[in-house]
């Protein structure tokens, strides 16, 4: 007789981790990892000091971000406890930042238009050999890091990286930027790498069933009460539709800025960002295909891309497709070199008007305007995708800064059918994002004034008037219930960001243009047929 197999539940949440806290991409990079660990550590340390105060303050949605570490007050010592474990490991690390910022200021200080050669012997000894001196046009200093070698040295150490399994429960995926994940009864940590091959094994687990015997070879010392949480005997409820075998292009919207694009030939799929309950009607994991030929990132922020679903779909993702960055800046760190160090093979770059030739058409890169806050930020990508006689634009959280970018881009490319386009008008400070990079803390009215900040009615309605598409639909709106332990997102009807998008709304459908707000879930099928066009 054949052994009893299980199926890991489609409610079982596979949650990378690092140290503890949500596995963010910045905390992947031995570049931009110093920076972003010492801020937790100066939150925990905070919390430590006065419990009751974060606590407080972690209650009211307003607070949320990377200020007071939402716990109980009672779980000060589980934080503390944290707290030591990390300093344990990172000694290195907080040199190396604390290295960062004073060749920083050394460099501005030094750096007065002659040779840096001179400067070399002054670069902080944790430092050497992994950055490169250099003056911008006007003679202003700066520096490089070799990201390569780091990825080599010491400083890239993967001991703190591991999963949380659990089951579904959106009241304890509290706010990522936020809430580290702390020891209880009803998770397993598996202590593994992200670059392992067993979380591969764990997500297809989803779709094929195996032995108890090897999955307790894959979950050591998993406990009975994990198992029957985690596993099931029931096959899961795979939709019958989620390989798409027609004639035209099927697009389903599964989520923020998630989007599948299907013909016979072939599967894309843009930041991925997937549910796992289906309580709304919504697509979930079982409505994927069985392979993704492309997954494409827009851009590097933790609502784009999700390590956390790009591992659990490792296994079925053929390529991987990032904007060309790599030059070395702290606040740009590589996103091939991040996705190879984590077991990625096929990860291939895409610049400003490169081409990536697929079954029926291509992927074409285009600028990125807007949300990066004016920083000198390359990885960010626009996606036009063309497939078989349509064009479809994914303009994700761009904002239209420069409308004669998109009056030359419509030379270059024509009209486009469908666009997508992100509309959080106005979005979080500077700090939220970038202000571990930061030597000096901004003031107040400057940090508010660079915000990740997507398209108003204004800047979003000129893009459309320029590619004269016949269908619009607003969406990366973090609408979605899902998304909140990311987004944090909490609209009213008086936000600013919905009634932007309901302008635009408004104004494209007078005009005769099929326009809509996204969420939760849409199907959309392109009749590719010239003749019934």
């Amino acid at each position: 007789m054949d052994p009893v197999k299980y199926y890991l539940r489609q409610s079982t949440v596979i949650e990378p981790i690092i140290w503890n806290w949500y596995a963010l991409p910045y905390l992947i990079s031995p570049s931009t990892f110093p920076f972003f660990i010492y801020d937790k550590i100066k939150m925990m340390r905070s919390f430590i000091a006065a419990p009751d105060l974060h606590e407080m303050a972690t209650s009211d949605a307003a607070t949320v971000g990377r200020t007071f570490l939402n716990k109980p007050a009672n779980q000060v010592g589980s934080v503390l406890q944290l707290l030591n474990r990390i300093l344990s490991h990172t000694e290195r690390h907080i040199e190396f930042a604390d290295g960062v910022f004073k060749l920083n200021e050394y460099l501005l200080k030094e750096g007065n238009g002659y040779s840096l050669e001179r400067l070399y012997k002054s670069v902080p000894e944790i430092l050497k050999g992994y950055v490169e001196l250099l003056y911008d046009i006007n003679n202003q200093p700066g520096f490089r890091f070799f990201e390569s070698l780091l990825y080599k040295s010491d400083l890239y150490d993967v001991s703190g990286q591991s999963f949380y399994l659990y089951k579904m429960n959106h009241l304890i995926r509290g706010h990522v930027l936020d809430t580290p994940r702390l020891d209880h009864n009803d998770a397993y940590e598996l202590k593994t790498p992200f670059v392992d091959a067993s979380i591969d094994k764990l997500s297809r687990l989803k779709s094929i069933p195996q032995s108890l015997e090897a999955i307790k070879l894959l979950l050591p010392e998993i406990t009975d009460q994990l198992l029957n949480s985690l596993f099931t005997q029931v096959p899961p409820d795979f939709k019958a539709d989620r390989n798409y075998d027609g004639r035209d292009i099927r697009i389903r919207f599964f989520g923020h800025a998630c989007v599948l694009l299907q013909t016979s030939e072939v599967n894309i799929l843009i930041d991925p960002f997937i549910s796992y309950l289906n309580e709304n009607d919504n697509y979930t994991f079982s409505d994927l295909p069985d392979h993704i030929d492309y997954v494409l990132i827009t851009h590097n922020h933790g609502d784009h891309i999700i390590l956390e679903y790009l591992l659990q779909l490792r296994y079925k993702i053929k390529n991987i497709v990032v904007p060309r960055n790599g030059n070395g800046n702290l606040e740009d760190p590589s996103l091939k070199r991040l996705l190879k160090s984590i077991g990625f093979e096929n990860v291939i770059e895409l610049d400003e008007l490169d081409s990536i030739k697929i079954p029926g058409g291509e992927i074409i890169g285009l600028p990125f305007l807007g949300e990066h806050c004016d920083l000198n930020i390359h990885s960010k990508i626009l996606h036009l995708v063309k497939l078989k006689n349509k064009s479809i634009l994914l303009a994700s959280d761009s904002s239209n800064l420069e409308i004669q970018v998109y009056k030359i881009l419509k030379q270059i490319v024509g009209e486009i059918d469908i666009v997508f386009l992100g509309m959080e008008s106005e979005g979080a400070p500077l700090s939220l994002n970038y202000g571990p990079f930061m030597p000096k803390e901004l003031n107040k009215k400057m940090d508010h004034s660079r915000r990740v900040n997507g398209s108003d009615f204004e800047s979003g309605y000129a893009i459309i008037k320029e590619f004269n598409p016949k269908e619009i639909y607003v969406y990366a709106m973090g609408l979605e219930p899902w998304t909140k332990y990311i987004l944090g997102i909490m609209y009213t009807e008086e936000s600013v960001q919905l009634q932007e998008a309901e302008k635009l709304i408004s104004a494209a459908s007078k005009e005769g243009i099929h326009a809509e707000l996204l969420e939760l879930k849409r199907e959309l099928i392109l009749n590719t047929d010239k003749e019934n066009q």
